[in-house]
This record gives structure tokens, sequence and C-alpha cells, in this order.
């Protein structure tokens, strides 16, 4: 097709093309032909646009996305360039290879898919894309949200204290966001804390016997822990005794 002169420049006496601004679409096959009544000549040249990595459509620089514990989540690194990038990829500054079950790449890296999130899955993730005109890094911020989970493996069911002793009921949990805690009893309105893990009775009386709850929640789920507190009497010193003959 005839060239548009608003977008090249030719030499008064046609032997020369310029380009004053080469974009990536002016890349391909150009062809010179010299005509007389004597015949015609057409000479090719193949024209390749080389340009740094950049972004690519909906590319963006810079996002976060949340995933909860157990699903995937694909992280996306649209870029392009001439000639193709090459790709890595980090987290934390550590570089990410493959790995069965947990990390897979797809689309000349531009993708990576995190299988089965864990906890330890959140943290920032960077693209690095270069070529031989420069560079390019893309960065995603993932955090990862997960139940609230009560450690039992610490703790006893049952209880048995002496009346006027102290009682302290721990509940340890965690989760993403942090869960927050609650204590309840069939006698008792519930007592809320986010950031206590433990309930704390001073003083305890022959009343405090029963069953507690502790129950954590966030926003992604929840967890109970039942305890049974069984109250004992006081001890009361033997009176002294004195036998005489």
């Amino acid at each position: 097709m005839p060239l548009d002169s608003q977008r090249y420049n030719i030499s008064e006496n046609g032997v020369h093309l310029r380009l004053s601004s080469a974009e990536d679409n002016d890349a391909g096959r150009f062809a010179c032909i010299a005509s007389s009544p004597y015949g015609e000549i057409m000479r090719n040249f193949d024209v390749k646009v080389t340009y740094p990595p950049r972004l690519d459509g909906d590319g963006q620089r810079q996002y976060s996305l949340e995933r909860t514990v157990g699903s995937s989540a694909i992280l996306e690194c649209l870029v392009t360039g001439n000639p193709t990038p090459k790709i890595e990829w980090y987290k934390d500054g550590q570089l990410l290879d493959p790995l069965p079950y947990r990390y897979r790449f797809f689309n000349q890296k531009r993708e990576l898919e995190i299988l089965s999130i864990q906890p330890t899955d959140a943290g920032r993730y960077r693209c690095f894309a270069s070529n031989e005109i420069g560079s390019l890094e893309v960065s995603i911020d993932m955090t990862v949200g997960a139940p609230p989970r009560i450690d039992r493996g610490r703790l006893r069911s049952e209880y048995v204290i002496r009346e006027g002793d102290e009682l302290v009921l721990p509940c340890p949990a965690t989760g993403s966001p942090t869960p927050r805690l609650e204590f309840t009893r069939s006698e008792l309105s519930p007592d809320s804390n986010k950031d206590r893990q433990s309930l704390t009775i001073f003083r305890v009386t022959k009343g405090d016997a029963g069953t507690y709850q502790c129950n954590a929640s966030n926003e992604i789920g929840w967890d109970t822990m039942k305890y049974t507190v069984r109250v004992r009497g006081k001890l009361t010193p033997m009176s002294s005794i004195y036998v005489s003959w």
C-alpha cells in the first residue's frame, strides 16, 4: 500500500525514506520501486522496531488482592516489549521458581498462579520484565484471610479450682483478620474482647462453677472452645486436739 506522506518523509529525489519517530506499528516490510519506460526494479526492506517493556492493555504497575486460605490466585504481569521481555517473579525479595502444586507460570510467565494458598503466601510479589532496551517492574500486594483457629493443644477442657483462688481460662486463637474473642456462660452476658486471649475470674466462688465457652470469629469464619469449671470448698484448718492422761 502507498505510504501516507504525513507519516513519512521522502527525500526530493525519492531515494531516502525517513521515519522521524518510529512506532511499533511501523514494523514490517517496505518496498522501494524504481520504474522507467524500460522496466522497473524493486527492493524490499524489513524494518524491526524495538521498544522497552511497557504495560499491555489493562495492565497495572501496582495493585493488591485478597484471598482466603485454601483458595488460589492468578497474579498478572501484563507487559509487552520487543524483543520479548524476560520475566522473573519475586516474593518479598526472593526469586520464585515453579513448584509442583504451589506455583505455576503461564503466558510466557506473564501470569503466576498460586495454588492452595497458605498464610505464608501473604506479602509483596514483584514481576521484573526486561529486554535489551529497558525494564519494567509490576508490584502486587496480596493479603491472605484465615478463619480463626483455637490452639486446643495448649488447653484443658476441665478446670477444678478452690473457692477463693484465681481462675484463668485461656483461649489462644489465630486468624486473619485478628479474631474477636467472646466468652459466654448461660448465666452471664457475653464478655467480648479482640485483644485479650483469656478470661480471668478473681476470687472464685461456688457460683462460678459451670460451663464456659470461648467464641473466636472474624469475617472468614469462627471456632469455639468449651470449658467445664468445678469449684471446691475452701480448706479449713483442723482444730487442735489435746490428749491428756
